[in-house]
């Protein structure tokens, strides 16, 4: 950008000399008509670039953005579903069903955390939202909800896929999907991002 700079300038100082040159022998209506093009010309590019740059700057920082809000809720999910607590017949509680780790919900999924608390995660108005479902056995958290991605951005997409059967004395491994995309007014502009995650559950049941 600055090389462009400095050789728009000495185009100008190179076409200002000679419109001094053409004054003093005369300038004619077509001489001056070309020189206001080429000043356009040249303002034209200057000008598309600039505007290139700063759509580019914009759409980076949207993506770092959006990369570092997707890597969050993908990582902050894969803690909790690593530590999912597995519930027996004997469970007071029916977080999920009876010998189950982990419930499949469409745009959702539902566990017991290792703290006993009913966990939720589903997506609400496109937004990624963990819910805390009231259970008896649940004494470190309390109840709600709350977002784990921002307004700015759009969940198009969230799934889950169980990978074998877990029960009690083995572990169960599950596939979290994401897609998430900028919100703005070009919407053709704004980045999408694809993150998908594998975990298997630690056995935090067996002693």
């Amino acid at each position: 950008m600055r090389s462009l700079l400095k050789k728009t300038y000495i185009i100008g100082i190179i076409l200002e000399n000679k419109m001094k040159k053409l004054n003093q022998k005369g300038v004619t209506l077509v001489e001056i008509m070309v020189t206001i093009a080429i000043f356009s010309v040249v303002f034209g590019i200057i000008s598309g670039l600039f505007a290139s740059s700063i759509g580019a700057q914009r759409r980076t920082l949207a993506s770092q953005e959006l990369l570092s809000q997707s890597s969050y809720a993908v990582e902050y999910m894969s803690r909790q579903l690593r530590m999912a607590h597995y519930e027996d017949q004997d469970a007071v509680d029916e977080c999920t069903a009876t010998n189950s780790s982990y419930v499949m919900q469409p745009s959702g999924l539902k566990f017991l955390n290792y703290q006993k608390c009913c966990i939720n995660f589903y997506t609400l108005n496109g937004r990624l939202v963990q819910q805390v479902i009231p259970q008896s056995s649940c004494t470190e958290l309390e109840a709600g909800t709350s977002y784990l991605t921002s307004e700015d951005f759009d969940v198009e997409e969230f799934n889950s896929r169980l990978i074998g059967k877990p029960d009690y004395d083995r572990q169960a491994r599950i596939t979290i999907y994401l897609r998430i995309k900028g919100k703005g007014v070009h919407v053709e502009e704004q980045p999408v991002i694809e993150i998908q995650n594998t975990v298997s559950q630690r056995n935090l049941n067996i002693e």
